[in-house]
């Protein structure tokens, strides 16, 4: 950032509070000088972006920017996940339920929990040759249904629940599987995933069916960073496109099976290891970014009479414009660029940097203890009024009484204005 005295509001603040001398400080055109360096020296192609410092001071300039470089992270982030589902949709073909009929979607799900999709295809169609309705199943003998399905995963129990499961369907819901999260989580053996998984193919919802695989795969990658299965399906829907809400289910559920495995995956095979975080071998996905301020030296670029004038009024430098200018350069060119604006007669530093982190972005505030605050936005009413003393930085719970204290403040101002008016009178101004 360069060195700044402010513009307007400072000379303002300095007349209203009797800093006369104040005034001429803020007459300078180093702003100026130093946008022509840089177009003169063609050095513009080396910075990333540029900004004045201006009504929201650093707090609120930097707030802004803070938005806009984790949207374009969110932007980049979609792209990736859109590459990762694109990439994973060939590796693994399409999948579609053998039917739609709410059943038989109810009922292959429930044969999916911990089996292959394999295992899974074949005892869904042994045992849908002579059921396909809750009164098909209560005909039967249970160990016909234990046959039928014996190649998946703890088919005994899997055949007690398709029994329960039909038997409530029967006796509630008149032989019709519900089309709602909260009938279906009622039913034996029938989880979030499940039930989500009913929703959205033989329903057509909008839902995430999200299982271990799913969750564990998205945190491994990095797409979220969540704690639980019900997390990541929240976290999903806000960062992946409708378009892949049923795909994401078939496709990492296949990847987890057959290459993201729990305790061993293969990245070496992985077709998706250029996006993946995990053991740091990709470039990850899910990082914002926060910016880090370092307070000794933006106070160092501060004109000292206007720095002593704004302490002495206890006007926060960090909320005023300074009319400096902020730029956001690669580290590699920072150099460059100071020489060059130093050459030509311009106060700059290095005033912080941007950090990736895996949080929401945030910005610190270093002071020469080496202590770290997080800084935000405030009021944002002109430094040189009144206002902002009188009511402070949050909104009174009372309407009524923020209302008198402006009032107040109103009326302090009109008789400072005439105070002024008499100054410049015998000027002839």
């Amino acid at each position: 950032m360069t060195g700044g005295a402010g513009g307007g509001t400072i000379a303002t603040t300095a007349i209203y509070s009797g800093n006369f001398d104040v005034v001429l400080e803020t007459l300078n055109i180093t702003f100026i000088k130093a946008c022509k360096i840089l177009h003169d020296k063609n050095l513009l192609d080396k910075i990333d972006a540029m900004l004045d410092v201006t009504n929201g001071g650093i707090r609120g300039d930097a707030y802004e920017v803070l938005n806009l470089l984790n949207d374009k992270k969110d932007e980049d982030e979609k792209a990736k996940i859109s590459k990762i589902v694109e990439i994973l949709k060939k590796e693994y073909g399409k999948f579609f339920y053998s039917s739609k009929e709410p059943f038989k979607v109810l009922i292959s799900t429930l044969l999916s929990q911990r089996t292959k999709d394999e295992k899974t295809k074949q005892g869904a169609e042994n045992l849908f040759k002579f059921i396909s309705k809750p009164e098909d199943v209560l005909k039967c003998d249970l160990r016909e249904i234990e046959n039928a399905i014996k190649g998946v995963n703890f088919y005994k129990t899997k055949a007690i629940r398709i029994f329960q499961i039909s038997k409530i369907l029967i006796e509630k819901y008149d032989g019709k599987v519900p089309d709602n999260e909260n009938d279906l989580l009622k039913l034996s053996g029938v989880g979030r995933k499940t039930a989500n998984c009913v929703l959205a193919f033989a329903f057509d919802r909008q839902v995430i069916p999200v299982d271990t695989h799913v969750h564990r795969i998205s945190n491994r990658i990095g797409i979220v960073k969540t704690k639980n299965p019900n997390e990541t399906e929240n976290d999903l829907k806000k960062i992946l496109p409708k378009d892949y809400w049923k795909a994401i289910n078939y496709i990492f559920v296949r990847h987890g099976q057959n290459v993201c495995k729990p305790l061993k995956p293969e990245c070496e095979k992985c077709k998706i290891r250029e996006y993946c975080k995990y053991l740091s071998k990709g470039a990850g996905l899910k990082k914002n970014v926060s910016l880090k301020f370092y307070e000794p030296k933006i106070k160092n670029l501060i004109n000292k009479k206007v720095y002593e004038m704004l302490k002495n009024l206890n006007i926060d430098e960090l909320g005023v414009s300074l009319d400096s200018l902020m730029l956001f350069v690669p580290p590699e060119n920072c150099g460059e660029i100071i020489k060059n604006l130093r050459k030509g007669g311009i106060e700059i530093d290095e005033i912080g940097e941007i950090i990736e982190t895996g949080d929401d972005g945030k910005i610190l505030l270093r002071d020469e203890n080496g202590n770290e605050k997080t800084i935000e936005p405030l009021f944002r009413e002109s430094a040189y009024t009144k206002i902002k003393k009188v009511v402070g930085e949050q909104t009174p719970e009372k309407f009524e009484e923020m209302k008198k204290n402006v009032n107040e403040a109103y009326q302090d101002a009109l008789k400072k204005k005439q105070e002024i008016l008499k100054f410049i009178a015998p000027a002839g101004i």
